[in-house]
């Protein structure tokens, strides 16, 4: 029997899904049957401006300087079974443990879809070994982004020495590192 490419890949998907995914992130009342319905949303992006604050949304178009909560995500997905992935904002450096330690929280609500995020955090930094572990530690964590396309940042960055040894203690932890930079950086 052939099947198309597409046909075979969704296929594919699903049964890979229910491999990998099982129950473990459906609600507690659905059946590993309901798989085909859940919606992975691997780079969930939220914020409230009245308590996070981004530089880079100064040079933003319109669309992106009001608030992407929640209360915003459930109704742009209202009836549809998800599961997300939270991806970091580039916040301001002196706030990425309180956004580390919200996303956590949301992660542990059972009422949240998000099961799992990519915190931002900075290799570069003497503290981030003590940073990463205590956030790996709450089990939700599965990486770290950085946004190394900026204008303070300079060629090169990622090659110094702490930069690198953060990037190899994120592989001992079994955690990623999420690049994040333009090709005119490299």
């Amino acid at each position: 029997m052939t099947s198309s490419r597409r046909e075979f890949l969704r296929q594919s998907t699903l049964a890979t899904s229910a491999a990998i995914v099982g129950t473990s992130l459906l609600p507690g009342n659905a059946h590993a049957a309901d798989a085909q319905l859940l919606r992975i949303d691997t780079h969930q992006h939220l914020w409230d401006l009245s308590q996070q604050n981004m530089p880079w949304l100064a040079d933003a178009p319109a669309i992106l300087k009001h608030d992407y909560r929640s209360e915003e995500y459930a109704a742009a997905t209202a009836g549809r079974l998800m599961r997300t992935i939270y991806m970091e904002i580039d916040i301001e450096e002196s706030q990425l443990d309180a956004e580390a330690e919200f996303v956590i929280g949301l992660c542990r609500d059972p009422q949240h879809p998000m099961v799992g995020a990519v915190i931002g955090g900075r290799p570069a930094s003497k503290e981030f070994e003590v940073y990463i572990k205590k956030h790996a530690a709450s089990g939700h964590v599965n990486g770290v982004r950085q946004v190394l396309h900026g204008d303070p940042t300079p060629k090169g960055f990622c090659l110094q020495p702490e930069f690198v040894r953060s990037i190899q203690l994120l592989g001992k932890m079994n955690l990623n590192f999420d690049l994040c930079m333009r090709a005119e950086f490299f």
